[in-house]
């Protein structure tokens, strides 16, 4: 358990189903009251309650370490629904200059059934209904190719996306509703030119196809569909070199041929126990324990502070063993890494990051080995023994956390073991 005294920041996630006739407003009032009748003034004023809809939880980043799951940026969803749109857009422009380039083979029987009485809505509607058919047929083509593929993205993705959620209203009645505007998209131009032809210069195959206004329409299409291919392929060369970048850059630690799994107890003797175990086998390099891996979300944001100073820092603790060093090829920058031993609360020593070091106002390690870290209601207290090199615990899109490293051993909730190749 984690002691009380040590004043620590840990969020969880509540979720509250409300009765249908609660007003949410008032209900949201009524919570931003509790803190000054329950807390003390100093934390009531730091502390406050919302509502968040169910909803919006993978969405809204405000709350992102509360809950469980994921959250993304809305922007991103935009992004993809853009390209979507753009892919879809450049397949109707295909569809209409291949149609009107190809309409001259229509020409006779445009004129025969212009000739036998047919008006120009009957023809506009039969080509509007080849247009709808062949989309249909191209849908469901789709349909039955995405249901293939989809067992290869999800288990790409580590998601569950199935074809039966088209079975869905909103879903179902959105593929309907797309079908219909990408036929009209697609046939309307096509169907008003075949349409508009002669009988006479139908049926002699005299057609003009070259008209301004066609060409002027038809070269405005290519010219649209160049323009969007290549923004295409520069945002695809733009991010196939993101990703590169994300695969080759270094974490500052090692992720390879590492197995990691929870901890059910985190008894010291138990867990010595329990890693001699693992280390008796062959084919297990090392085994290490702590609150969890480098880019685990198992953390405790806290405030600390030197000894000798007042002014209070926010930093990420992680608690990690002697062996997690050379698990994870954690590079020590300056002083030493923790003893053997575990240590008790009374004794703790502490090694910082070097973002730590430069947030404390230290310039070089030197200053900083020795100095009496203090954090938590009771000051519980420890020097520091070592400096490591900076390493990524969150997303590369995100600056690298002060981190302070120590021995606890009741805070050990993953275990990470390093297998041979």
């Amino acid at each position: 358990a984690l002691p009380i005294s040590w004043n620590v920041n840990i969020g969880f996630a509540d979720y509250v189903v409300l009765p249908e006739e609660t007003n949410e407003l008032e209900f949201e009032n009524h919570l931003k009251l509790l803190p000054a009748k329950y807390l003390s003034e100093e934390t009531a004023a730091r502390t406050k309650y919302e509502l968040q809809p169910l909803s919006e939880i993978h969405f809204d980043k405000a709350y992102a370490d509360s809950n469980s799951g994921y959250t993304i940026d809305t922007t991103y969803l935009l992004v993809l629904g853009v390209i979507g749109v753009f892919i879809l857009l450049l397949a109707c422009i295909n569809f209409i200059n291949l149609s009107t380039a190809l309409a001259i083979r229509k020409s006779k029987e445009v004129g025969v059934r212009k000739v036998m009485g047919a008006s120009r809505f009957q023809l506009l509607r039969q080509y509007m209904g080849e247009a709808f058919l062949l989309t249909l047929l191209s849908s469901l083509m789709a349909l039955g190719v995405a249901e293939r593929l989809l067992p290869s993205l999800n288990s790409f993705l580590d998601t569950d996306l199935s074809i039966l959620r088209l079975s869905e209203p909103d879903i179902l009645g959105v593929f309907a509703v797309g079908i219909v505007v990408v036929s009209i998209m697609s046939g309307l131009y096509p169907s008003w030119v075949l349409s508009g032809y002669r009988p006479i210069a139908a049926l002699k195959a005299k057609i003009n196809s070259h008209n301004a206004s066609s060409l002027f329409l038809r070269k405005g299409l290519v010219t649209f569909q160049f323009v969007i291919s290549q923004i295409l392929i520069i945002g695809t060369i733009v991010v196939a070199s993101q990703m590169n970048y994300f695969r080759n850059k270094p974490l500052g630690f090692d992720s390879k041929q590492i197995v990691t799994f929870s901890l059910n107890d985190n008894d010291p003797v138990k867990l010595h126990t329990f890693k001699n175990l693992l280390l008796a086998n062959n084919n297990v390099q090392n085994v290490s324990f702590g609150i969890g891996v480098p880019t685990s979300e198992n953390d405790i944001d806290s405030e600390i502070k030197i000894a000798d100073r007042d002014d209070y820092f926010d930093v990420t603790l992680k608690t990690v063993d002697y062996d997690y060093k050379e698990t994870f090829d954690i590079q020590l920058a300056a002083g030493r890494w923790f003893l053997k031993e575990d240590q008790s609360e009374q004794e703790i020593e502490f090694l910082l990051n070097e973002t730590a070091m430069r947030d404390l106002g230290y310039v070089s390690p030197d200053d900083v080995l020795g100095k009496e870290i203090q954090f938590g209601m009771n000051n519980i207290k420890g020097n520091v023994v070592g400096i490591v090199q900076d390493f990524h615990v969150k997303s590369l899109r995100e600056a690298i956390q002060p981190i302070v490293l120590f021995q606890y051993p009741k805070l050990y909730f993953e275990a990470g073991v390093k297998i041979n190749k």
